[in-house]
């Protein structure tokens, strides 16, 4: 099925010198770009070039206007409004690997934390990551019986976790020996999951760079990831607001609105934040 997302503010996170060129031959010409040159410098915004892009079994097929969009193709894809939400290349994680494998080997060794102690924790460390963004986990080592938890509740196993990854940012070889003691309490206030890219950056545009692109590369994914190119994963993260119009601070706080995984919507807030109402009501009713 083709799906066409588009009004949105595409940050490519491709460098100009190399902007994207490739056509795909089984779209329609109309459909095809190659004007998608925004790199996230610090004086970057959306390429006035990009608001749609196409994608067809979890590939980008098309990045361009969505007016220059072929009627036939139009007719043919599913479409998805975002509604002037701004958009980067799905963000990959490669900054909550050391505090996983802290966790693994902490729940591993303590006899009073049982398998419903290790579904919560996950659960609640899945729920941060989606709130940040994150469209792809990096986890050092193979995806072993200690990692069934996150495939259990992601539940998209080979598009949203890369296992034995050995790449290790400037926070994990600096780490220290206490570093992880308190990991079994909750993930979301330990500041050891997906936060020490704020300690390595210097700017917003520094960190999604991190995040996306220089991510992909340091992981050897840069031929299928990292940037919003043809042929690429239709992976994307989404924000109603622009993270380039804060400061660090401010986008530390910041909360993704969608995450788009293979080109399909795996997480919502507004879907999210609906559930837990739903959730609470139910408890208060009954």
């Amino acid at each position: 099925m083709k799906k066409i997302y588009y009004n949105g503010r595409f940050h490519t996170m491709v460098p100009s010198a190399s902007a994207n060129t490739k056509e795909n031959a089984s779209e329609p010409s109309s459909t095809r770009s190659s004007a998608a040159v925004d790199v996230g410098s610090p004086q970057s915004s959306p390429s006035s070039a990009v608001d749609a892009i196409c994608c067809e079994d979890g590939v980008i097929t098309a990045v361009g206007r969505y007016d220059d969009f072929s009627e036939e193709l139009l007719r043919e894809a599913e479409l998805h409004d975002l509604d002037g939400a701004v958009v980067f290349p799905g963000f990959i994680d490669t900054y909550s690997a050391p505090a996983i494998d802290a966790f693994d080997n902490a729940a591993e060794t303590d006899p009073e934390f049982g398998e419903s102690e290790v579904l919560y924790w996950v659960g609640e460390a899945v729920d941060y990551l989606n709130d940040k963004g994150v469209c792809v986990l990096c986890l050092h080592g193979p995806g072993d019986r200690r990692r069934a938890p996150f495939r259990r509740i992601i539940g998209t196993e080979d598009s949203s976790i890369i296992y034995d990854v050995s790449w290790q940012t400037a926070f994990e070889k600096e780490l220290y020996d206490g570093c992880f003691d308190a990991i079994l309490e909750n993930p979301r206030t330990s500041l050891l999951l997906f936060n020490p890219v704020y300690d390595d950056s210097e700017s917003v545009q520094d960190a999604i760079l991190r995040l996306t692109r220089t991510a992909a590369e340091n992981i050897g994914r840069l031929e299928d990831m990292g940037t919003i190119e043809v042929g690429k994963k239709a992976n994307f993260t989404v924000f109603d607001e622009d993270p380039y119009e804060k400061d660090l601070k401010a986008f530390a706080h910041s909360h993704a609105d969608l995450i788009i995984n293979e080109g399909n919507i795996v997480y919502s807030a507004y879907d999210q934040a609906m559930e837990e109402l739903y959730d609470l009501l139910s408890n208060q009713m009954f």
